[in-house]
């Protein structure tokens, strides 16, 4: 039952939450109250987007096919949930998201596929304290069970999409909720407010977390919402090393406009900047020259032995039950990774996103039609 999760500590009381966020001094906060919720929406100076937490209360959670029914239901309805299997594509190429274990001899990947350079090594530790490479094998099955609803989501298992019209009401319920929470949280965005056409359910069961990564695959609108269900958990977000010192794990200077906040402060992000703006008259006028000054500056500025090296969190929330998070903009993906680390408890994240249809193959468009949302949830008892 979902008073069981619930701790002495907690804040699930019906009003505003108390929230136990924490954000480094170079990001904006900005705090609001609506519906209940109490939302902390995080800036990071150059780059463009917002990470949005809003905190739910018992009032909120209590409502009727609420974030504790949809809980309760998760547990006792077909949801269809399955361990999905590995794909050659996908554990051939790239960066791959990791559902880790922990404390594990065996390997345990995870979700979805990322472009390469993005993110840091991801290792098991072993019981001796020693870490090893996960490793996986084409049609080995994932520890984690999932599903997915709407349009196609290709991730690095692989599996079938079913339609939300026939999808249990938990599906429907929570992407109507994310539809509105995206109306209401982010009610002055310049990226609009297309619906959701997609949702992975992903249960976290004991031990289990996903290690740093980026949501940022080809072929998604600029937003991602995600509903959590069930235990809580801790949610870290930090600069990609790439962008953070400057340079890849392989020593090339990083070709996007560099921010602030890197490696050995603003003396070095000026410096970086400099050397960025060299960059952009070669790229055009001689590639040759453009490609030899990649490898070239980060030696020249100090960076090549940092290279790999995580830059700190600038944010880490607390997942409650029947929180929910909005990562808006291309470049939070972009310049940005987060990683999620349940509690012990069972925990459910309820993820929904825009699939681009014109980015998918004629063969990965789903036999059916994704409709609009008729679930219609609008807030309006939380008033």
């Amino acid at each position: 039952m979902p008073a069981a999760l619930h701790q002495a500590t907690d804040t699930f009381g019906d009003g505003p939450s108390l929230g136990r966020n924490r954000h480094d001094p170079s990001v904006s906060v900005k705090v609001s109250y609506t519906h209940g919720y109490k939302i902390f929406t995080y800036t990071v100076e150059g780059i463009q987007g917002r990470f949005v937490h809003a905190v739910a209360n018992g009032r909120i959670n209590r409502e009727w096919q609420g974030p504790d029914d949809m809980f309760a239901a998760l547990q006792t309805e077909d949801m269809g949930l399955e361990r999905r299997r590995f794909n050659s594509e996908k554990l051939s190429g790239g960066k791959d998201k990791e559902i880790q274990n922990t404390p594990a001899k065996s390997q345990v990947r995870g979700q979805l596929p990322s472009p390469p350079n993005d993110g840091p090594e991801l290792d098991v530790a072993d019981e001796s304290g020693a870490t090893q490479k996960p490793e996986a094998d084409v049609g080995d099955f994932m520890t984690a069970f999932s599903m997915n609803y709407g349009m196609p989501y290709k991730f690095v298992a692989s599996g079938a999409s079913k339609p939300f019209e026939d999808s249990p009401w938990p599906v429907q319920a929570c992407r109507s909720r994310l539809n509105w929470a995206q109306r209401t949280f982010l009610p002055d965005s310049a990226t609009g407010n297309d619906e959701f056409n997609e949702e992975l359910i992903f249960a976290y069961m004991e031990g289990q977390k996903i290690e740093y990564h980026d949501d940022g695959e080809e072929g998604l609108g600029p937003r991602i919402a995600t509903l959590s269900l069930g235990g809580k958990a801790k949610m870290y977000l930090r600069m990609k090393s790439k962008h953070f010192v400057g340079c890849s794990k392989t020593g090339v200077f990083t070709p996007d406009r560099p921010v602030p906040g890197g490696v050995d402060g603003k003396e070095m992000d000026s410096r970086r900047l400099a050397a960025w703006n060299e960059l952009q008259s070669l790229k055009e006028t001689d590639r040759a020259a453009y490609s030899r000054r990649l490898k070239e500056i980060p030696k020249e500025l100090g960076l090549y032995g940092k290279k790999g090296k995580p830059g700190p969190d600038l944010v880490s929330v607390t997942l409650n039950h029947g929180d929910i998070v909005l990562m808006e903009g291309y470049d939070i993906q972009k310049y940005l990774e987060h990683k999620v680390v349940p509690d012990a408890h069972l925990r459910f994240a309820l993820t929904c996103r825009v699939v681009l249809e014109n980015h998918l193959k004629p063969e990965e468009r789903p036999g059916y039609t994704v409709g609009p949302d008729t679930y219609g949830y609008d807030g309006g008892n939380l008033l």
